[in-house]
């Protein structure tokens, strides 16, 4: 799916609905139930008042791993974000934070989302989680593989992140003729 296809190429207004916290995380409460009739309440809310697709984060699981999200917090997510996908008539996408686009990938396979949205796609950062790196490769690898038919939608940067290693020695090791700093780490 490309992003032509899901909004014939105009700026469309998407509305996040913000999940309460998953199986996984700490704040985790056992209300898998309430939760989802919460997401797809939300989600209507949204659809209703003219936003033109939907993005489903678990913004509710912090603090994030730098990396991959459990198990059961993708078989939580997938449940609960087929829920919101049978329940409006929008585009519907995932946003598995802090940064697994892999899971985005195969949950939006399963339920037939049509984007998902990535952190990271390629690059390094360093952020409060530790440092971020981007997989490209691996997710795109995956949509090829799950035959999905999934947008990603990537950040060019990440807010309160730093670009690894920092700008100053990337600069730095482009002057003509000046010697390349070695890295410090």
């Amino acid at each position: 799916m490309t992003w032509a296809e899901l909004f014939d190429d105009r700026a469309p207004i998407i509305g996040v609905v913000r999940l309460r916290p998953l199986p996984g995380s700490g704040g985790y409460k056992g209300e898998l139930s309430e939760l989802r009739r919460r997401a797809v309440r939300d989600a209507e809310a949204l659809v209703e008042g003219g936003c033109d697709a939907v993005l489903l984060e678990n913004r509710g699981d912090a603090p994030f791993g730098a990396d991959r999200v459990g198990p059961e917090t993708v078989a939580a997510l997938t449940w609960v974000a087929a829920g919101v996908a049978g329940a409006i008539d929008r585009p519907l996408g995932l946003s598995v934070l802090r940064n697994d686009a892999r899971a985005g990938v195969a949950v939006a396979a399963v339920i037939g989302a049509g984007f998902v949205r990535v952190n990271l796609h390629v690059g390094v950062v360093l952020t409060d989680q530790g440092l971020v790196e981007g997989r490209a490769a691996e997710t795109l690898r995956l949509r090829g593989a799950l035959h999905a038919e999934v947008a990603l939608l990537a950040n060019v940067t990440i807010e309160h992140a730093k670009p690894w290693p920092c700008r100053a020695w990337a600069r730095s090791s482009r002057l003509p003729g000046g010697p390349r700093p070695k890295p410090r780490w």
